[in-house]
């Protein structure tokens, strides 16, 4: 976007436009350099990052519908993810993973990831921002164990 058109817009819509670029960005390759508009830094994450190494981490496919489910505030295709005995953890307090986001993403929580800051772990542990319409805007990180497609483990919190 033109610098000029940056300091034109108001904070809420550079807000908005920063938290659907950082969801809607599939290029591979290191996110762009922040960019100040005022006393706000806005970033954009792609859903790849480039370690030292110079090896790409892309988010595990099982995550990424994950995300796309959340975002899309798809109930059913969220708990389809998970397998049948799943677990999860909520800073460190057990939870049933369906009762925990019928709660926190698609009931009066209304939670969703706006930006993504970091991907590790080979694309299952994510550093995001978070917004909850019960809780307000923090960090979170977000621990997905997968296998054979299904999320087994999910271990959620607040990051410092």
């Amino acid at each position: 976007m033109p610098k000029h058109r940056l300091q034109s817009m108001s904070q809420p819509a550079l807000l908005l436009t920063s938290a659907l670029l950082a969801l809607g960005m599939t290029a591979c390759g290191a996110a762009e350099p922040a960019k100040t508009v005022g006393d706000t830094v806005i970033t954009a994450a792609p859903t790849t990052t480039q370690s030292q190494e110079n090896t790409m981490t892309t988010i595990n496919p099982t995550v990424q519908a994950a995300l796309e489910a959340m975002k899309n505030g798809d109930a059913a295709a969220w708990h389809a993810l998970f397998a049948t005995n799943a677990t999860l953890s909520d800073d460190g307090n057990e939870r049933n993973p369906k009762d925990w986001a019928t709660s926190e993403l698609f009931g009066k929580g209304q939670g969703r990831i706006t930006a993504v800051d970091k991907v590790e772990d080979g694309g299952s542990t994510l550093l995001a921002q978070f917004h909850s319409a019960q809780w307000g805007d923090f960090k979170t990180s977000w621990k997905f164990t997968v296998k054979d497609g299904k999320i087994t483990r999910l271990e959620v919190g607040q990051a410092n």
